[in-house]
């Protein structure tokens, strides 16, 4: 089933992979990473809503439940050609950046073999090295059970493909529930607390995949825009809850809970209905940028986070302790920042085009296949 792609979408796509750059290129420097795990409302301003890789997960879920249930029917996504291609479109990019994770990882352990060095100074940072155990390495190949800190990015990945699997009972679901308030709603309420009492990962990522194949069955009416500031307001708001708790009522922060997944679940939901019927939302996440960072997200997504830790450990030969000056590592979260993008867009064309590129070979030998078996009937 061809369906068209919706820009704006792509738009808020773009929106989350540069947030979670933004936020790991910080978290190299001492100083922001201490700003961000302390949070104080000097710096509100720059962790909500970019400084927040985490909320940004939800984002990509909620999304894809939405564009793939929008795009499939049930038997289509339980097909082989679907699941071929689908896994195709996924692997082949993950093994990729599987593999720049290594050459990170060997270069990272390289650097840290050196005499003098001194660990970089950001938590995240610090706690990346990996041990090249062969399990272990085969187990990130696969995305089997996660991934250890090769490409940490990767994480998520074992979620897409689960997605995939479940796809087919997931649309069938969607579509039982209908485009009436009335039965989406209650359940959508069920699902919510559910979650919220589970506090278990797979449960809530599940919902929140569950959550935009739903939104994608039901007729939404157009955002006036008395109605979009309001409504943008609240979900900035639900997406950095844990953070306004930590930074009003000093209340620690906790991910994947499941309070939190569902306030940044219904967050991810306001801003892709804003995006996809606000038309102010819609044309700002149509303009130039947030396309370009959209057609690139997942290429974005998956290597920024050796291309980041490599710059990290390559700054701590040259500049071991942050406190003399902390300012001077912020510039060197910035560069990791631009390299990010730079190496996401060569992974684009080097890796992630020729992925796409194979899945419409495979989708047109599937067809030819399809016309032949036809014609000898």
């Amino acid at each position: 089933m061809a369906v068209s792609r919706i820009s704006s979408l792509d738009g808020l796509r773009g929106l989350a992979a540069l947030m979670v750059v933004v936020g790991h290129a910080s978290l190299l420097s001492a100083y922001l990473a201490h700003l961000f795990f302390h949070f104080t409302f000097s710096w509100s301003a720059f962790f909500m809503p970019l400084g927040l890789p985490g909320e940004a997960v939800p984002i990509f879920f909620v999304l894809s439940g939405f564009v793939l249930a929008r795009a499939y029917t049930p038997g289509v996504a339980a097909s082989p050609r679907f699941l071929a291609s689908r896994f195709v479109r996924l692997f082949v990019p993950i093994w990729g950046a599987f593999t720049l994770g290594i050459l990170a990882q060997i270069y990272m352990n390289a650097v840290a073999a050196q005499p003098g060095f001194v660990t970089p100074e950001g938590d995240w940072a610090a706690r990346q090295l990996f041990d090249f155990n062969v399990v272990d390495i085969i187990r990130n190949f696969a995305v089997v059970d996660g991934v250890t800190s090769v490409n940490s990015s990767l994480w998520t990945m074992q979620y897409e493909i689960l997605f995939t699997l479940i796809l087919p009972a997931v649309i069938v679901f969607a579509d039982a529930i209908g485009k009436s308030w009335k039965r989406w709603l209650p359940i959508a309420v069920s699902m919510g607390v559910l979650v919220w009492v589970s506090e278990h990962m797979v449960v809530g990522f599940v919902a929140m995949f569950a959550a935009g194949a739903i939104m994608s069955k039901i007729r939404m009416p157009a955002s006036r825009w008395w109605v979009t500031a309001p409504l943008l307001t609240i979900g900035i708001a639900l997406f950095a809850a844990r953070r306004l708790l930590q930074l009003f009522f000093d209340i620690p922060h906790a991910r994947h809970t499941g309070p939190w997944m569902v306030t940044v679940t219904l967050a991810a939901l306001i801003f892709m209905y804003l995006a996809n019927h606000s038309p102010t939302v819609g044309r700002v996440f149509a303009m130039r940028v947030p396309q370009y960072l959209g057609q690139r997200s997942y290429s974005i997504y998956l290597v920024q986070a050796p291309v980041i830790l490599a710059v990290g450990y390559t700054a701590s030969v040259f500049f071991p302790r942050q406190d003399v000056n902390p300012w001077l590592m912020v510039f060197w979260s910035g560069g990791a920042f631009v390299l990010a993008i730079l190496v996401g867009e060569l992974f684009y064309r080097l890796v992630e085009k020729p992925s796409i590129r194979l899945v419409a070979i495979i989708k047109k030998r599937a067809d030819v296949a399809g016309a032949t078996v036809g014609t000898d009937k």
